[in-house]
């Protein structure tokens, strides 16, 4: 299992964060929504895609980024528990939204990873129970 977050594995476009925000199913945690969409394909491989979004209500620009980061990283280290044998192939897209309001620097990278790994213990979940029907 490589640990790298490539180009590839990043939802990227408009259309595609509209997808997944209007068709999707959403998750809530403390400090993280998670929206995702779980297509069935025609391919041979799982397709997992996710995108970083923070609220910009957050006013500072380092904040922002900083956030964004921690979520990136979280995800990163966390991905590989999307990795799971299933009799058919899906198409999993997953955008992570950090909701909460907080001016200081003090987040840490431990506070965002338990809700990234919430969110996709869950995602796992639907995806095995899609699969057994």
């Amino acid at each position: 299992m490589r640990y790298t977050l490539r180009k590839s594995e990043i939802l990227r476009g408009k259309h595609n964060f509209q997808k997944v925000f209007n068709s999707g199913e959403r998750i809530y945690n403390n400090l993280i929504n998670s929206f995702y969409l779980i297509e069935k394909t025609d391919t041979k491989e799982n397709k997992i895609v996710a995108g970083f979004l923070v609220n910009r209500k957050i006013k500072s620009a380092v904040i922002r980024n900083r956030c964004r980061r921690l979520m990136r990283e979280s995800y990163r280290l966390n991905k590989n528990i999307l990795n799971i044998q299933t009799k058919n192939f899906y198409n999993v897209s997953i955008i992570f939204y950090f909701k909460k309001i907080i001016e200081d620097k003090k987040i840490k990278l431990q506070q965002v990873a338990d809700d990234i790994v919430n969110s996709l213990l869950r995602i796992k979940d639907e995806i095995l129970r899609k699969d057994s029907i």
